[in-house]
């Protein structure tokens, strides 16, 4: 049965950052420990049920890093990480959440932008694959499961793509990033069944991402979902000594509203009650009730004849570069325009 009320907490951590990939063990471990440290203290403080934290929380960020370099600092899901981090869950009878760089053997060249969910069984109850990485502006060479997918439906099966995890405090899933920019997203974790929405993100200080305020209360407002964007607090050893983040990790409710808000960057936790009882009330109300009221059959005709982004663009051949995606999306561009 599903507990009513909780504590959720957005962990906006610091974040070393692996320079030399030959150093990877020593700077995740640095990064786990302090991880662990902070969600210690939310959970006796605050008596937090569900730990969130930020994309790319236990590796960072490192501009201009070849797809070697970024290949040899990814991590497992599951792996040695995770399992600790599930010995933490079995410990506290908590939930825990984050994202990493994931590399897998069955995809041999390739990396994804990994999110899980870990509950109180100490298993990974929830895995994630980055839709929309910031592969096609430029950034990292991340492989997205639509790059691949038919060959991913076929070893992975289609509930992989939007996977929701039915738990005893709600029914959870995660975007990852750039996700939050495309609202097909959000509205498609909902339609199966998605109440709380997990944002894990990596947003720098950039003139644009304050627009991601506002994108983040958006997709919880025309969801009727709870929606905890956390972002990282800083990257230490990234570009510069020290690399602040947008920071503004925010736990927001089902209408749209902030419960809590971080105002600045920095390392620091925010917490808010979730109440399973209220959002489930308010999804039966009929006044805007926008998943409810949506005609949805009729988007799906212009969405059918619609030709953006191909599926499969990588199918052979591993993203090699930070130039390949922005190409890819130059072309869709030119096509859009003639058509």
């Amino acid at each position: 049965m599903a507990e009513s009320t909780y504590v959720l907490s957005a962990l906006q951590s610091e974040i070393q950052v692996i320079r030399d990939p030959g150093k990877k063990e020593s700077v995740v471990n640095k990064n786990l420990d302090r991880a662990l440290e902070l969600a210690t203290h939310a959970v006796a403080t605050e008596g937090s049920r569900l730990l969130v934290f930020p994309e790319g929380w236990l590796q960072g960020f490192l501009a201009s890093r070849s797809l070697d370099d970024w290949l040899k600092v990814c991590l497992e899901v599951p792996g040695h990480e995770t399992e600790q981090l599930g010995e933490f869950c079995r410990r506290h009878g908590v939930y825990l959440a984050g994202a990493v760089l994931e590399r897998d053997i069955a995809w041999p060249g390739r990396l994804f932008n990994t999110a899980f969910v870990i509950g109180p069984t100490g298993k990974i109850e929830l895995k994630y694959r980055q839709l929309n990485p910031e592969t096609l502006n430029g950034m990292t060479p991340v492989t997205s499961p639509a790059d691949v997918l038919d060959e991913y439906i076929r070893r992975e099966g289609r509930t992989a793509l939007f996977p929701v995890a039915d738990t005893e405090i709600g029914r959870l899933a995660c975007l990852v990033g750039n996700d939050i920019n495309f609202p097909e997203h959000s509205r498609s974790l909902v339609l199966r069944g998605a109440e709380i929405l997990l944002h894990l993100t990596a947003e720098t200080t950039a003139g644009s991402h304050p627009a991601w305020l506002d994108v983040r209360r958006s997709r919880a407002y025309e969801n009727v979902s709870y929606l905890a964007s956390v972002n990282n607090g800083g990257l230490i050893g990234g570009l510069g000594p020290r690399i602040r983040a947008h920071g503004h990790s925010e736990i927001i409710s089902y209408e749209g509203k902030p419960l809590a808000s971080a105002d600045s960057a920095g390392e620091l936790a925010v917490h808010a009650a979730i109440s399973l009882q209220r959002l489930r009330y308010r999804r039966m109300q009929v006044r805007m009730n926008f998943p409810a009221q949506s005609k949805i059959k009729m988007y799906s005709v212009s969405y059918h004849k619609a030709s953006r982004m191909p599926n499969n663009v990588w199918a052979t051949r591993p993203i090699q570069s930070a130039e390949d995606g922005p190409q890819q999306v130059q072309k869709v561009i030119e096509t859009s325009l003639k058509r």
